[in-house]
Protein backbone atom coordinates (compact mmCIF):
# COMPACT_ATOMS: atom_id res chain seq x y z
CA UNK A 1 0.00 0.00 0.00
CA UNK A 2 3.12 2.30 0.47
CA UNK A 3 6.17 2.84 -1.36
CA UNK A 4 9.59 2.50 0.20
CA UNK A 5 10.41 6.07 0.50
CA UNK A 6 7.25 6.47 2.53
CA UNK A 7 8.27 3.64 5.03
CA UNK A 8 11.74 4.95 5.15
CA UNK A 9 10.52 8.09 6.07
CA UNK A 10 9.37 7.24 9.62
CA UNK A 11 12.66 4.95 9.89
CA UNK A 12 15.23 5.50 12.50
CA UNK A 13 17.92 2.56 11.16
CA UNK A 14 20.28 3.38 8.68
CA UNK A 15 22.00 1.07 6.33
CA UNK A 16 25.99 2.48 5.92
CA UNK A 17 26.97 4.82 3.62
CA UNK A 18 29.96 6.50 2.66
CA UNK A 19 29.19 9.90 2.71
CA UNK A 20 26.96 10.36 5.83
CA UNK A 21 26.35 7.14 8.12
CA UNK A 22 30.06 5.41 7.63
CA UNK A 23 28.94 2.61 9.70
CA UNK A 24 25.15 2.73 9.39
CA UNK A 25 23.12 4.22 12.33
CA UNK A 26 21.54 1.09 14.53
CA UNK A 27 19.98 -0.59 17.92
CA UNK A 28 17.47 -2.47 19.10
CA UNK A 29 15.86 -0.07 20.14
CA UNK A 30 15.48 2.30 17.02
CA UNK A 31 14.40 -1.18 15.17
CA UNK A 32 11.47 -1.49 17.73
CA UNK A 33 10.96 2.53 17.56
CA UNK A 34 11.20 2.11 13.24
CA UNK A 35 8.29 -1.28 13.45
CA UNK A 36 5.47 0.63 15.74
CA UNK A 37 6.42 3.62 13.49
CA UNK A 38 5.31 1.87 10.25
CA UNK A 39 2.80 -0.21 12.60
CA UNK A 40 0.85 3.19 13.30
CA UNK A 41 1.16 4.00 9.69
CA UNK A 42 -0.61 1.38 8.39
CA UNK A 43 -3.06 1.40 11.72
CA UNK A 44 -3.85 5.22 11.08
CA UNK A 45 -5.06 4.14 7.30
CA UNK A 46 -7.65 1.59 8.14
CA UNK A 47 -5.38 -1.25 8.48
CA UNK A 48 -6.64 -2.78 11.84
CA UNK A 49 -4.34 -5.73 11.55
CA UNK A 50 -1.51 -5.39 10.44
CA UNK A 51 1.80 -7.01 11.70
CA UNK A 52 5.45 -5.73 11.41
CA UNK A 53 8.28 -7.47 12.22
CA UNK A 54 12.01 -7.59 12.04
CA UNK A 55 14.91 -10.40 11.85
CA UNK A 56 18.54 -9.59 11.91
CA UNK A 57 21.13 -12.01 10.16
CA UNK A 58 24.71 -11.49 10.24
CA UNK A 59 26.26 -10.75 7.11
CA UNK A 60 29.92 -11.92 7.36
CA UNK A 61 30.67 -14.47 10.32
CA UNK A 62 33.58 -12.69 10.53
CA UNK A 63 32.09 -9.34 10.88
CA UNK A 64 29.61 -9.91 14.05
CA UNK A 65 29.08 -5.90 13.54
CA UNK A 66 27.91 -6.32 10.26
CA UNK A 67 24.36 -6.99 10.33
CA UNK A 68 21.10 -7.27 7.72
CA UNK A 69 17.82 -6.43 8.76
CA UNK A 70 14.87 -7.21 7.33
CA UNK A 71 11.43 -6.08 7.80
CA UNK A 72 8.61 -8.06 6.96
CA UNK A 73 4.80 -6.21 6.63
CA UNK A 74 1.59 -8.39 6.39
CA UNK A 75 -0.95 -5.60 6.19
CA UNK A 76 -3.92 -7.32 6.46
CA UNK A 77 -7.49 -5.99 5.47
CA UNK A 78 -8.08 -2.40 4.87
CA UNK A 79 -11.34 -1.43 6.64
CA UNK A 80 -13.51 1.59 5.60
CA UNK A 81 -16.32 4.16 7.23
CA UNK A 82 -19.33 2.96 5.78
CA UNK A 83 -21.44 6.11 6.62
CA UNK A 84 -21.09 8.69 9.65
CA UNK A 85 -23.91 10.15 11.76
CA UNK A 86 -23.72 13.70 13.84
CA UNK A 87 -25.55 14.00 16.79
CA UNK A 88 -26.18 16.56 19.36
CA UNK A 89 -25.37 19.64 17.47
CA UNK A 90 -27.79 22.63 15.93
CA UNK A 91 -27.96 22.80 12.18
CA UNK A 92 -25.86 26.19 12.78
CA UNK A 93 -23.29 24.10 14.12
CA UNK A 94 -23.10 21.14 12.16
CA UNK A 95 -21.56 22.92 8.81
CA UNK A 96 -18.52 23.95 9.96
CA UNK A 97 -18.19 21.09 12.37
CA UNK A 98 -18.33 18.75 9.31
CA UNK A 99 -15.13 20.45 7.62
CA UNK A 100 -13.21 19.65 10.26
CA UNK A 101 -13.58 15.48 10.18
CA UNK A 102 -11.93 13.25 8.23
CA UNK A 103 -13.45 10.13 9.17
CA UNK A 104 -15.94 10.48 6.13
CA UNK A 105 -18.12 7.88 4.44
CA UNK A 106 -15.51 6.25 1.94
CA UNK A 107 -12.31 6.99 4.14
CA UNK A 108 -9.66 4.68 5.84
CA UNK A 109 -11.21 3.62 9.02
CA UNK A 110 -8.74 4.05 12.10
CA UNK A 111 -9.20 5.34 15.89
CA UNK A 112 -6.19 7.61 15.35
CA UNK A 113 -8.45 9.09 12.72
CA UNK A 114 -11.36 9.55 15.15
CA UNK A 115 -9.35 10.96 18.07
CA UNK A 116 -7.76 13.35 15.18
CA UNK A 117 -11.58 14.37 14.94
CA UNK A 118 -12.27 14.28 18.39
CA UNK A 119 -9.34 17.00 19.31
CA UNK A 120 -10.35 19.43 16.21
CA UNK A 121 -14.53 19.07 17.01
CA UNK A 122 -13.14 19.75 20.77
CA UNK A 123 -10.82 22.73 20.11
CA UNK A 124 -13.41 24.67 17.57
CA UNK A 125 -16.59 23.76 20.49
CA UNK A 126 -13.95 25.38 23.29
CA UNK A 127 -13.37 28.38 21.05
CA UNK A 128 -16.77 29.00 20.13
CA UNK A 129 -17.56 28.94 23.80
CA UNK A 130 -18.39 25.86 25.07
CA UNK A 131 -15.70 24.83 27.29
CA UNK A 132 -17.80 21.90 28.61
CA UNK A 133 -18.25 20.66 25.14
CA UNK A 134 -17.76 16.34 25.44
CA UNK A 135 -17.13 13.66 22.95
CA UNK A 136 -18.26 10.41 22.20
CA UNK A 137 -18.76 8.00 19.32
CA UNK A 138 -19.65 4.29 18.60
CA UNK A 139 -18.24 2.31 16.17
CA UNK A 140 -20.09 -0.87 14.37
CA UNK A 141 -18.98 -3.13 11.93
CA UNK A 142 -21.56 -2.60 9.01
CA UNK A 143 -20.26 -5.16 6.63
CA UNK A 144 -16.99 -7.11 5.43
CA UNK A 145 -14.73 -4.34 5.83
CA UNK A 146 -16.79 -1.35 6.87
CA UNK A 147 -17.38 0.42 10.06
CA UNK A 148 -20.26 2.61 10.76
CA UNK A 149 -19.66 5.66 12.69
CA UNK A 150 -21.79 7.42 15.08
CA UNK A 151 -20.58 10.70 16.55
CA UNK A 152 -22.35 12.14 19.74
CA UNK A 153 -21.48 15.70 20.48
CA UNK A 154 -22.72 17.70 23.43
CA UNK A 155 -21.47 21.19 23.32
CA UNK A 156 -23.11 22.23 26.72
CA UNK A 157 -24.24 25.81 27.61
CA UNK A 158 -22.83 28.90 25.79
CA UNK A 159 -20.36 31.03 28.02
CA UNK A 160 -19.60 34.87 26.93
CA UNK A 161 -17.06 36.88 28.08
CA UNK A 162 -18.61 39.45 30.78
CA UNK A 163 -15.21 41.78 31.07
CA UNK A 164 -11.66 41.29 31.15
CA UNK A 165 -9.91 42.44 34.47
CA UNK A 166 -5.89 43.47 34.77
CA UNK A 167 -4.03 43.16 37.86
CA UNK A 168 -0.48 43.80 39.06
CA UNK A 169 -0.23 46.24 36.99
CA UNK A 170 2.30 49.25 38.58
CA UNK A 171 4.85 50.85 35.50
CA UNK A 172 3.07 49.19 32.60
CA UNK A 173 0.07 51.54 31.24
CA UNK A 174 -2.88 49.40 31.05
CA UNK A 175 -3.76 50.90 27.25
CA UNK A 176 -0.42 48.86 26.51
CA UNK A 177 -1.61 45.87 28.08
CA UNK A 178 -5.34 45.85 26.65
CA UNK A 179 -3.78 45.75 23.17
CA UNK A 180 -2.64 42.60 23.60
CA UNK A 181 -5.60 40.87 24.87
CA UNK A 182 -7.95 39.84 21.80
CA UNK A 183 -11.15 39.28 23.84
CA UNK A 184 -13.83 41.91 24.24
CA UNK A 185 -17.23 42.09 26.64
CA UNK A 186 -19.79 39.77 24.46
CA UNK A 187 -17.23 37.39 22.83
CA UNK A 188 -17.85 33.99 23.16
CA UNK A 189 -15.57 32.27 26.13
CA UNK A 190 -12.60 30.76 24.21
CA UNK A 191 -10.20 29.31 26.44
CA UNK A 192 -7.91 29.13 23.11
CA UNK A 193 -8.04 32.97 22.74
CA UNK A 194 -8.06 33.00 26.37
CA UNK A 195 -4.43 30.95 26.03
CA UNK A 196 -3.13 33.10 23.14
CA UNK A 197 -3.84 36.63 25.35
CA UNK A 198 -1.55 35.35 27.87
CA UNK A 199 1.26 34.06 25.77
CA UNK A 200 1.34 37.48 23.32
CA UNK A 201 1.80 39.50 26.82
CA UNK A 202 4.39 36.91 28.22
CA UNK A 203 6.19 37.39 24.93
CA UNK A 204 6.64 41.21 25.64
CA UNK A 205 9.39 40.31 27.86
CA UNK A 206 8.23 43.04 30.89
CA UNK A 207 6.83 41.02 33.08
CA UNK A 208 7.98 37.46 35.23
CA UNK A 209 5.11 35.77 35.26
CA UNK A 210 1.11 36.54 33.40
CA UNK A 211 -1.73 34.07 34.65
CA UNK A 212 -5.32 33.92 33.33
CA UNK A 213 -8.47 32.56 35.06
CA UNK A 214 -12.08 32.52 34.55
CA UNK A 215 -13.87 33.93 37.47
CA UNK A 216 -15.85 31.30 39.12
CA UNK A 217 -15.42 28.72 35.91
CA UNK A 218 -18.03 26.41 37.57
CA UNK A 219 -21.13 28.57 37.78
CA UNK A 220 -24.06 29.17 36.10
CA UNK A 221 -23.67 32.55 34.95
CA UNK A 222 -23.70 32.69 30.88
CA UNK A 223 -21.18 35.63 31.20
CA UNK A 224 -17.64 35.41 32.97
CA UNK A 225 -14.97 37.73 33.53
CA UNK A 226 -11.50 36.92 32.71
CA UNK A 227 -8.62 37.42 34.48
CA UNK A 228 -5.37 38.11 34.08
CA UNK A 229 -2.41 38.54 37.00
CA UNK A 230 0.49 39.86 35.84
CA UNK A 231 4.06 40.23 37.94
Amino acid sequence: YFDLATLRERMNITPASGIRYRYGRYSPRLVARDLQAIEQLYQSNGFRDVRVTSREDDRDENKHSDLSIRIDIEEGQQWFVSKLDISGLSPEQLDPVKALIQSSAGQPYSEVSVAGDRDRLLEYLFNQGYPNANFEYLAKPAGPREIALTYNITPGARQFVRGVLVSGLKTTDAAFVDERISLEPGDPLSLVRIAESQRSLNDLGIFSSVQSAIQNPDGEEPDKYVLYQTD
